[in-house]
């Protein structure tokens, strides 16, 4: 119960946090947003980090950590950006890659594509889950020290990067077959030019 409870207070913090910052790009610069928002998150773990380890970070540690937190401040840059020049709700970020897949469809296929993505999402999900946690259980299986778990850890991490760079491939693929068919498209709705009939000579 106390999983589930915490799970939707993080749902909750992460929704409302990016809506916020969303209606914050409205009056302000994205970048003035995004830094007051990291600069505050950044207090507020220094705050709790004293109470949680007992022991000072390794240097490979604080170079992930400071990686993937680059990573998130360009992903919420990226996002707020979106959220300027767009209309958004508190299920904004949650639904990112629904709007970006139903903003390259015309109407009428709306109702046919969220179906299918659903489905996609659901299968591909579980699917994908089931695999991590299987390739997590082998690794884990005969780590007995806190060093050898975290070594599994590390080896799973590194075959979700491997799934998802996979993953950009067809992603790249489809970008490329858009891009194609929007210049075909935009050259067929170019109008030819009418020709003026020839004036006969009297």
């Amino acid at each position: 119960m106390l999983a589930v409870l915490l799970a939707l207070a993080a749902a909750a913090g992460y929704g409302g946090s990016d809506y916020a910052a969303g209606l914050a790009t409205r009056q302000a610069s994205v970048v003035r947003v995004t830094v007051l928002a990291e600069a505050t998150s950044v207090v507020l773990v220094a705050c709790v980090v004293p109470f949680t380890g007992s022991q000072a970070p390794s240097w490979p540690s604080v170079l992930w950590g400071a990686g993937a937190g680059a990573s998130g401040v360009a992903g919420a840059m990226a996002l707020y950006l979106g959220f300027r020049h767009a209309a958004f709700s508190v299920a904004s970020s949650v639904s990112a890659v629904a709007t970006a897949a139903f903003s390259v469809l015309s109407r009428e296929q709306v109702n046919d594509a969220s179906p299918q993505l659903t489905v996609l999402q659901r299968v591909g999900g579980s699917l994908g889950t089931a695999i991590i946690a299987v390739v997590l259980q082998g690794q884990i299986q005969g780590a007995h020290t806190a060093a050898a778990a975290a070594a599994a850890f590390g080896n799973t991490y590194w075959w979700v990067m491997g799934v998802t760079l996979l993953a950009l491939v067809p992603t790249l693929v489809l970008a490329r077959i858009e891009r194609r068919t929007k210049a075909t498209t935009a050259e067929a709705a170019i109008p030819a030019p009418v020709e003026e009939p020839l004036l006969e000579a009297a």
